[in-house]
């Protein structure tokens, strides 16, 4: 019983995870999206898909942690100017 409750909350996150991928992509593809699925929807996809790469990235973590304390400097480092 207890397998079965754990294998639908890693579907639901799996689904989830689906949804903010599908979200993402469409944003970057069509910037009339953000318009369409509201900034709220597009906000918590984002932030997801950053939970989800920081988790599976170092780096990427990193990056999202310097970011969150001095955006200018994160800003820099993501084009080359550091």
């Amino acid at each position: 019983m207890l397998f079965c409750i754990r294998d639908k909350d890693i579907k639901k996150v799996d689904m989830k995870l689906r949804q903010a991928k599908k979200i993402m992509k469409n944003v970057q593809t069509y910037k009339g999206m953000i318009w369409i699925y509201g900034s709220g929807r597009v906000d918590k996809a984002n932030d997801r898909m950053c939970r989800y790469y920081s988790a599976k990235d170092e780096l990427f973590k990193a990056i999202m942690q310097l970011s969150n304390k001095k955006p200018l400097a994160a800003l820099k480092l993501l084009r080359g100017k550091v």
